[in-house]
Protein backbone atom coordinates (compact mmCIF):
# COMPACT_ATOMS: atom_id res chain seq x y z
CA UNK A 1 0.00 0.00 0.00
CA UNK A 2 2.87 2.37 0.80
CA UNK A 3 4.37 1.73 -2.67
CA UNK A 4 1.02 2.51 -4.33
CA UNK A 5 0.63 5.73 -2.31
CA UNK A 6 4.18 6.79 -3.13
CA UNK A 7 3.65 6.13 -6.83
CA UNK A 8 0.34 8.04 -6.85
CA UNK A 9 1.86 11.09 -5.17
CA UNK A 10 4.82 11.02 -7.54
CA UNK A 11 2.50 10.98 -10.56
CA UNK A 12 0.37 13.81 -9.22
CA UNK A 13 3.40 15.89 -8.31
CA UNK A 14 4.49 16.18 -11.94
CA UNK A 15 1.30 16.12 -14.07
CA UNK A 16 3.04 17.16 -17.31
CA UNK A 17 5.51 14.30 -17.12
CA UNK A 18 2.69 11.90 -16.23
CA UNK A 19 0.59 13.08 -19.15
CA UNK A 20 3.51 12.73 -21.59
CA UNK A 21 4.27 9.24 -20.28
CA UNK A 22 0.65 8.14 -20.67
CA UNK A 23 0.54 9.64 -24.18
CA UNK A 24 3.79 7.89 -25.15
CA UNK A 25 2.58 4.51 -23.89
CA UNK A 26 -0.80 4.97 -25.61
CA UNK A 27 0.89 5.88 -28.88
CA UNK A 28 3.19 2.86 -28.68
CA UNK A 29 0.23 0.53 -28.02
CA UNK A 30 -1.74 2.09 -30.89
CA UNK A 31 1.19 1.64 -33.29
CA UNK A 32 1.71 -1.96 -32.18
CA UNK A 33 -1.99 -2.76 -32.64
CA UNK A 34 -2.02 -1.05 -36.06
CA UNK A 35 1.06 -2.93 -37.26
CA UNK A 36 -0.36 -6.18 -35.97
CA UNK A 37 -3.65 -5.56 -37.77
CA UNK A 38 -1.86 -4.56 -40.98
CA UNK A 39 0.34 -7.66 -40.85
CA UNK A 40 -2.66 -9.93 -40.26
CA UNK A 41 -4.68 -8.31 -43.03
CA UNK A 42 -1.75 -8.43 -45.47
CA UNK A 43 -1.12 -12.11 -44.77
CA UNK A 44 -4.80 -12.95 -45.21
CA UNK A 45 -4.98 -11.01 -48.50
CA UNK A 46 -1.77 -12.65 -49.77
CA UNK A 47 -2.99 -16.12 -48.83
CA UNK A 48 -6.32 -15.41 -50.52
CA UNK A 49 -4.57 -14.27 -53.71
CA UNK A 50 -2.35 -17.36 -53.74
CA UNK A 51 -5.37 -19.56 -53.07
CA UNK A 52 -7.17 -18.01 -56.03
CA UNK A 53 -4.37 -18.93 -58.39
CA UNK A 54 -5.92 -22.37 -58.23
CA UNK A 55 -2.62 -24.21 -58.68
CA UNK A 56 -0.04 -25.54 -56.27
CA UNK A 57 2.20 -26.76 -59.07
CA UNK A 58 2.37 -25.84 -62.74
CA UNK A 59 3.99 -28.11 -65.31
CA UNK A 60 5.24 -26.54 -68.53
CA UNK A 61 7.71 -27.21 -71.30
CA UNK A 62 11.38 -26.59 -70.53
CA UNK A 63 12.83 -23.53 -72.22
CA UNK A 64 13.82 -19.90 -71.80
CA UNK A 65 10.88 -18.00 -70.26
CA UNK A 66 12.23 -14.61 -71.40
CA UNK A 67 12.42 -15.67 -75.04
CA UNK A 68 8.94 -17.17 -74.88
CA UNK A 69 7.51 -14.03 -73.24
CA UNK A 70 9.15 -11.82 -75.89
CA UNK A 71 7.65 -13.88 -78.70
CA UNK A 72 4.19 -13.80 -77.14
CA UNK A 73 4.31 -10.03 -76.61
CA UNK A 74 5.01 -9.69 -80.33
CA UNK A 75 2.03 -11.87 -81.18
CA UNK A 76 3.94 -15.11 -81.64
CA UNK A 77 3.29 -18.48 -80.07
CA UNK A 78 5.09 -20.49 -77.45
CA UNK A 79 8.32 -22.30 -78.26
CA UNK A 80 7.50 -25.77 -77.00
CA UNK A 81 4.54 -27.95 -76.18
CA UNK A 82 4.19 -30.75 -73.67
CA UNK A 83 3.68 -34.28 -75.02
CA UNK A 84 0.06 -35.42 -74.80
CA UNK A 85 0.90 -38.36 -72.53
CA UNK A 86 2.29 -36.08 -69.79
CA UNK A 87 -1.25 -35.25 -68.67
CA UNK A 88 -2.15 -38.92 -68.25
CA UNK A 89 1.09 -39.65 -66.37
CA UNK A 90 0.56 -36.80 -63.92
CA UNK A 91 -3.13 -37.58 -63.48
CA UNK A 92 -2.35 -41.19 -62.56
CA UNK A 93 -0.12 -40.08 -59.66
CA UNK A 94 -1.84 -40.96 -56.39
CA UNK A 95 -0.46 -37.80 -54.75
CA UNK A 96 -2.31 -35.56 -57.24
CA UNK A 97 -5.72 -34.49 -55.96
CA UNK A 98 -6.87 -32.68 -59.10
CA UNK A 99 -5.38 -31.56 -62.38
CA UNK A 100 -6.45 -29.55 -65.40
CA UNK A 101 -4.79 -29.05 -68.77
CA UNK A 102 -4.58 -25.52 -70.22
CA UNK A 103 -3.42 -24.58 -73.70
CA UNK A 104 -2.23 -20.97 -73.62
CA UNK A 105 -1.66 -18.81 -76.67
CA UNK A 106 -1.69 -15.20 -77.85
CA UNK A 107 -4.04 -13.78 -80.49
CA UNK A 108 -4.49 -10.30 -81.96
CA UNK A 109 -7.84 -8.88 -80.89
CA UNK A 110 -9.83 -6.86 -83.38
CA UNK A 111 -12.22 -4.08 -82.30
CA UNK A 112 -15.91 -4.85 -82.79
CA UNK A 113 -17.90 -1.98 -81.29
CA UNK A 114 -19.01 1.50 -82.35
CA UNK A 115 -16.32 3.27 -80.30
CA UNK A 116 -13.74 5.37 -82.13
CA UNK A 117 -10.85 3.32 -80.74
CA UNK A 118 -12.46 -0.02 -81.57
CA UNK A 119 -10.21 -0.42 -84.60
CA UNK A 120 -7.08 -0.37 -82.46
CA UNK A 121 -5.42 -3.78 -82.44
CA UNK A 122 -4.30 -5.35 -79.18
CA UNK A 123 -3.45 -8.82 -77.99
CA UNK A 124 -5.40 -11.25 -75.86
CA UNK A 125 -4.34 -14.27 -73.86
CA UNK A 126 -6.31 -17.26 -75.13
CA UNK A 127 -6.70 -20.18 -72.73
CA UNK A 128 -8.05 -23.46 -74.01
CA UNK A 129 -9.57 -25.30 -71.06
CA UNK A 130 -11.71 -28.23 -70.05
CA UNK A 131 -14.45 -26.58 -68.00
CA UNK A 132 -15.14 -29.49 -65.65
CA UNK A 133 -11.57 -29.95 -64.42
CA UNK A 134 -10.83 -26.19 -64.60
CA UNK A 135 -13.74 -25.31 -62.32
CA UNK A 136 -12.60 -28.00 -59.89
CA UNK A 137 -9.40 -25.98 -59.52
CA UNK A 138 -11.21 -22.61 -59.43
CA UNK A 139 -14.73 -23.10 -58.04
CA UNK A 140 -15.12 -19.40 -57.13
CA UNK A 141 -15.43 -18.19 -60.73
CA UNK A 142 -18.79 -16.47 -61.24
CA UNK A 143 -20.44 -14.80 -64.20
CA UNK A 144 -21.05 -11.07 -64.20
CA UNK A 145 -24.65 -9.98 -63.66
CA UNK A 146 -26.59 -7.00 -64.96
CA UNK A 147 -27.88 -5.55 -68.20
CA UNK A 148 -26.08 -7.18 -71.12
CA UNK A 149 -24.47 -9.80 -68.91
CA UNK A 150 -27.36 -11.95 -67.68
CA UNK A 151 -27.58 -15.49 -68.99
CA UNK A 152 -23.84 -16.05 -68.99
CA UNK A 153 -22.69 -19.66 -69.31
CA UNK A 154 -19.65 -21.70 -70.17
CA UNK A 155 -19.14 -22.71 -73.77
CA UNK A 156 -20.45 -26.06 -74.97
CA UNK A 157 -18.04 -28.98 -74.96
CA UNK A 158 -16.20 -29.40 -78.27
CA UNK A 159 -17.38 -25.92 -79.31
CA UNK A 160 -15.03 -24.05 -81.63
CA UNK A 161 -17.10 -20.88 -81.98
CA UNK A 162 -17.87 -19.82 -78.38
CA UNK A 163 -15.74 -17.97 -75.81
CA UNK A 164 -15.98 -16.73 -72.22
CA UNK A 165 -14.23 -13.45 -71.46
CA UNK A 166 -12.52 -12.37 -68.27
CA UNK A 167 -13.65 -9.13 -66.63
CA UNK A 168 -10.85 -6.98 -68.06
CA UNK A 169 -10.85 -8.68 -71.46
CA UNK A 170 -14.06 -6.79 -72.28
CA UNK A 171 -12.52 -3.55 -73.54
CA UNK A 172 -14.92 -2.65 -76.33
CA UNK A 173 -18.25 -2.53 -74.47
CA UNK A 174 -19.08 -6.02 -75.62
CA UNK A 175 -21.95 -8.00 -74.16
CA UNK A 176 -23.17 -11.57 -74.19
CA UNK A 177 -24.18 -12.56 -77.71
CA UNK A 178 -21.72 -10.18 -79.39
CA UNK A 179 -19.04 -11.37 -81.79
CA UNK A 180 -15.42 -11.53 -80.63
CA UNK A 181 -12.81 -11.31 -83.40
CA UNK A 182 -9.24 -12.59 -83.10
CA UNK A 183 -6.42 -12.88 -85.61
CA UNK A 184 -4.03 -15.82 -85.38
CA UNK A 185 -1.05 -16.74 -87.54
CA UNK A 186 -0.94 -20.56 -87.75
CA UNK A 187 2.32 -22.23 -86.86
CA UNK A 188 4.61 -22.41 -89.89
CA UNK A 189 2.54 -19.95 -91.93
CA UNK A 190 2.97 -16.26 -92.66
CA UNK A 191 -0.61 -15.27 -93.44
CA UNK A 192 -2.86 -14.49 -90.48
CA UNK A 193 -6.39 -15.83 -90.22
CA UNK A 194 -9.31 -14.04 -88.55
CA UNK A 195 -11.65 -16.11 -86.40
CA UNK A 196 -15.10 -15.16 -85.15
CA UNK A 197 -16.39 -16.29 -81.76
CA UNK A 198 -19.68 -15.77 -79.99
CA UNK A 199 -19.44 -14.40 -76.44
CA UNK A 200 -21.53 -16.68 -74.22
CA UNK A 201 -20.32 -15.47 -70.81
CA UNK A 202 -18.36 -12.72 -69.06
CA UNK A 203 -16.72 -13.50 -65.74
CA UNK A 204 -16.95 -11.27 -62.70
CA UNK A 205 -13.78 -9.63 -61.40
CA UNK A 206 -11.43 -11.97 -59.54
CA UNK A 207 -8.33 -9.81 -59.12
CA UNK A 208 -6.19 -12.48 -60.81
CA UNK A 209 -4.75 -13.13 -64.27
CA UNK A 210 -8.10 -14.66 -65.25
CA UNK A 211 -9.56 -11.15 -65.59
CA UNK A 212 -7.59 -10.55 -68.78
CA UNK A 213 -7.98 -14.01 -70.30
CA UNK A 214 -10.23 -15.29 -73.08
CA UNK A 215 -11.39 -18.84 -72.40
CA UNK A 216 -12.37 -21.33 -75.05
CA UNK A 217 -12.59 -25.08 -75.38
CA UNK A 218 -9.17 -26.66 -75.81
Amino acid sequence: MRHFTLASKNLLRRPVRTLLTVAGVSLAVAVAVSLGGFNLGYRQALNRSIERLGFQMMIMAKGCPYEAATMMLKGGTGLLYLPADIYDKVKSDAAIQSITAIFVGIAAKEGSSIRDDAGTKSFSIIAGIDTESFLTMKPWLQFKKGTGYDGGRWFAQDSTTEVVLGFEAVQYEQRIGDTFYTTVTPNGQTKAKTHEFKIVGILDRTGTQDDGTVFTYR
